[in-house]
């Protein structure tokens, strides 16, 4: 399913200026995963507050744009597109009526940020999600790409301003960081 969606294939980067002050960004800005260590403290209005999140670049206001995300073994994450003016420091939740267009895993169960709230069954082994954009279209469509599976379709969006690449890393549990979340070449 994801090869037809392969021509549309963007080079999405995290923007490290956007990132929660617990995360960590490689220097490749393709990897982002959640410390227990607050690593700039600087208040900056670009950057989420109190939840752990990032955007990516670049923007996008017209036309079909897909990039795919590994996952890995992570059991908490979100991932999807976002108004560029989302509020970012927001204590809580993402829904489509805040400017939040994804899914989110939680407990082993996916979530759509619909009103209200949508629950899909997830498919075992869900490691790698293809997200497709178009926003003439206004939808976005998220898939299993090891599964070759649609996942869930968010439609319409309603929004006249640009779409950021938006991703919610693990948490960390016991250990000194959750699983990271990693943009695929």
């Amino acid at each position: 399913m994801s090869e037809e969606f392969l021509r549309f294939q963007k080079d999405v980067t995290l923007d490290a200026v956007t990132a929660n002050s617990h995360l960590v960004v490689s220097d490749d800005l393709k990897h982002v995963w959640c410390g227990k260590i607050c690593h700039n403290p600087m208040i900056d209005p670009q950057r989420f507050t109190y939840l752990p999140c990032i955007l990516g670049t670049p923007c996008f206001s017209s036309g079909r744009h897909y990039w795919e995300v590994e996952v890995g073994e992570g059991k908490e994450w979100a991932l999807g597109v976002c108004k560029e003016s989302v509020d970012r420091k927001r204590k809580s939740g993402f829904s489509s009526e805040h400017g939040f267009w994804i899914i989110s895993m939680n407990a082993g169960a996916i979530y759509a940020s619909s009103i209200p709230e949508t629950r899909i069954p997830a498919s075992s082994g869900l490691n790698r999600v293809g997200i497709f954009l178009d926003v003439e279209m206004e939808e976005i469509k998220f898939f299993d790409v090891r599964n070759d599976a649609l996942i869930y379709v968010h439609s319409p969006l309603t929004c006249l301003e640009p779409l950021r690449p938006f991703f919610c890393p693990e948490s960390p549990g016991e250990g000194d960081r959750g699983a990271p979340l990693s943009i695929c070449p």
